[in-house]
């Protein structure tokens, strides 16, 4: 009797690229089964879960303060934003999102916004490393975060302040969001004709249109993101025309029938010897030369003209936020006419000899991480020039404040986010498979950054909870004050205790017309210096001869 013939197996690379089994643009991958959560995916949960908890108790434990009291009495009114745009500021988006905020009555919000900054920030990071994929690696993600935390040039202002975080926290959410989107659409231009050509049918025209390529785009896709363009570009004065040139440069790279990499080089970024670049996601590693036969040239620009249409979205929006009317108006006030008044070439030197190298230097930990990352990390050429870029665009982002009066630290937030993001295109390259040359210098750099963040965490926890309890009794003594009608207020000042760096505390600023003003009353609310912690239960021994 003869055995049963046996079934004959699949050839490994038949089971290894059969489309039905890989992801797009992750060749040779096997997916996870339809309703299935991967360990991975576990690991991705938890790290958020992680920063939305420690950003969320600091949050919760921060009090109002400073111009917080102003702009929750501003409103979100068209008057008012007109009034504003008019005579101060031309920053419509912060603006707008600081009352908003103020007005929700929560600090949750910018948690979780810190958490989708990391986040956009890391997704933005891989696919420019070459993994189109909207979600990042979690050690990548997580390793971000503890890197925003530790070298923030000012934590407290920009991320637990509730006016700094829409300032600096909400507008670059905003801005790289949108540069988010914008790469992933260019990157689907590019790709997107490829795959449905070598799909065909329904399945590839779908494709084609999730990628933002061709056979085309919808409408409502285009002008939800030139709507998003032009908020981008209402964010932030530095760093809104830095992304802009990056956008610009990269829509410039992906152009049709742009002359491609040298014959010479071809060995070098080929997508068959290089498997840690992956073509789908590549925006200017194309070895081809002249133009693609896969996409119809009219087709590929018809394509590209939605991105140009996007960046003039977004020039507009700079255009709203530079030449408001409030900017002059600030720009003429007393205490910025003595840097205006000086000669323009000495404010220029003044600025690259003195002002940008220290600006420059509060990244040291993350150029560190740069550094310790290239001596650790394989990196291929074309990973290694984008972190160029992405470093040279930090510089270029706080260049551009040479016209600016002097400004804080809060200030190079913008320099510091392509900074984060080249960390990220870096952390990215390193967890693809024989990447790591020093595993255990790399590993002993990471331990590092995670214990100073542990901390760094305990001691703000710590010194957050103490001025909570100090709220407690500041709005206590405003509350008796008024039940009493004095005519001055008297409360304690903020009293921190020790911190790993002072940068993390939260803008002290008082401003007590502005909180007479908030809580309805005529009377003088002042200030008086305290020496140590108090709360409601350990009041501090009043001192009215040194209040202020």
């Amino acid at each position: 009797m003869k055995p049963p013939p046996s079934t004959p197996r699949r050839p490994a690379s038949t089971r290894l690229t059969d489309p039905g089994l890989t992801s797009p643009g992750r060749s040779g991958t096997r997916l996870t089964s339809p309703g299935r959560i991967g360990p991975s995916r576990i690991v991705l949960a938890g790290a958020s879960l992680v920063i939305l908890a420690s950003a969320g108790l600091l949050n919760g434990l921060a009090p109002m303060s400073s111009d917080d009291y102003s702009y929750v009495m501003k409103g979100v009114s068209w008057a008012a934003m007109r009034d504003h745009y008019m005579g101060w500021s031309g920053r419509l988006v912060a603006d707008t999102l600081s009352s908003l905020v103020l007005g929700w009555g929560t600090h949750w919000a910018d948690a979780v916004n810190t958490g989708a900054l990391v986040w956009i920030l890391a997704t933005l990071g891989q696919r420019l490393a070459g993994k189109a994929s909207w979600v990042p690696d979690a050690r990548v993600l997580f390793f971000i975060f503890i890197l925003y935390w530790v070298n923030n040039p000012k934590l407290g202002h920009t991320t637990f302040w509730i006016v700094g975080a829409a300032n600096y926290l909400w507008t670059h959410a905003i801005l790289f969001g949108f540069v988010l989107a914008f790469v992933a659409a260019l990157q689907g231009t590019q790709q997107g004709g490829q795959q449905a050509t070598q799909l065909g049918g329904r399945l590839g025209q779908r494709l084609g249109r999730l990628q933002g390529g061709q056979p085309h785009r919808p409408l409502w896709q285009g002008l939800a993101l030139a709507v998003l363009g032009l908020a981008a570009g209402c964010t932030n004065e530095n760093t809104a025309p830095t992304a802009w040139l990056l956008l610009a440069w990269l829509t410039w790279q992906a152009r049709p029938g742009r002359q491609r990499a040298r014959p010479a080089d071809q060995a070098r970024i080929e997508p068959a010897s290089r498997p840690d670049i992956e073509p789908a996601a590549r925006l200017d590693t194309n070895t081809e030369s002249g133009p693609r036969p896969d996409i119809p040239q009219g087709a590929a620009r018809t394509a590209l003209a939605w991105p140009v249409f996007w960046l003039a979205c977004m020039a507009l929006g700079m255009a709203v936020l530079l030449l408001s009317p409030g900017d002059l108006h600030r720009a003429a006030h007393p205490s910025n006419r003595e840097w205006y008044d000086t000669a323009l070439g000495w404010r220029i030197e003044y600025h690259l000899v003195r002002r940008f190298p220290d600006s420059m230097a509060k990244y040291w930990q993350a150029a560190l991480v740069l550094l310790w990352g290239a001596a650790c990390i394989r990196l291929p050429r074309p990973v290694a020039r984008r972190i160029g870029l992405l470093v040279g665009l930090a510089c270029i982002a706080n260049l551009a404040l040479v016209f600016a009066p002097p400004y804080p630290k809060r200030a190079l937030q913008g320099g510091f986010m392509f900074m984060l993001l080249a960390v990220a295109v870096m952390g990215h390259q390193a967890v693809q498979p024989g990447a790591l040359r020093r595993a255990r210098l790399l590993a002993l750099g990471l331990a590092l950054c995670a214990l100073q963040w542990l901390v760094s965490f305990g001691l703000l926890l710590r010194a957050y909870h103490g001025t909570a309890l100090q709220d407690e009794l500041r709005v206590a003594l405003i509350q008796k004050g008024l039940a009493e009608q004095a005519p001055r207020i008297e409360i304690p000042k903020y009293y921190f205790s020790p911190l790993l760096n002072s940068r993390d505390q939260f803008d002290i600023f008082f401003n007590g017309e502005a909180m007479a003003a908030y809580y309805g009353t005529q009377a003088q609310i002042v200030e008086y210096p305290v020496t140590g912690p108090y709360d409601i239960e350990h009041p501090p021994a009043p001192t009215p001869s040194a209040a202020r």
